[in-house]
């Protein structure tokens, strides 16, 4: 269990970071053009966002666990197509049915392979 909960762990983390960073920092330029489709941030859920970064880490270390233990390449290139099938499924699923930029549509994408690759890398590292 140990094997299982450290990396999940350590993947949150790093997760939560990351959204901050992303998210409260680089991206907060493109997101004051969607005042009006965007809640308050003092009306966002800070626990539903960690709700989110916690299944993500369970899902990411489960199916690494179920297909590979063979280290930080397999690992950044599992979090790598992970973060692709994540961001486009944010990026432009989001970019059909709500007005938001093709610019931050492409943000999302990015930044979910470039999480979702570090976070990979990572569990890489961790199950090497």
């Amino acid at each position: 269990m140990k094997k299982f909960i450290l990396p999940v762990l350590i993947v949150f983390f790093s997760l939560c970071i990351m959204d901050f960073i992303v998210n409260g920092i680089i991206l907060v330029g493109l997101y004051k053009q969607l005042v009006t489709i965007l809640r308050p941030v003092s009306e966002m859920s800070l626990l539903l966002i960690y709700a989110a970064n916690i299944v993500h880490s369970f899902v990411l270390v489960g199916i690494y666990n179920m297909f590979s233990n063979k280290g930080p390449r397999v690992g950044l290139l599992f979090g790598v197509l992970y973060g692709l099938s994540y961001g486009f499924g944010i990026g432009f699923g989001t970019y059909t049915m709500f007005p938001i930029t093709a610019h931050i549509a492409i943000a999302w994408i990015i930044s979910g392979i470039v999480e979702f690759g570090i976070a990979g890398l990572i569990l890489g590292y961790l199950k090497k």
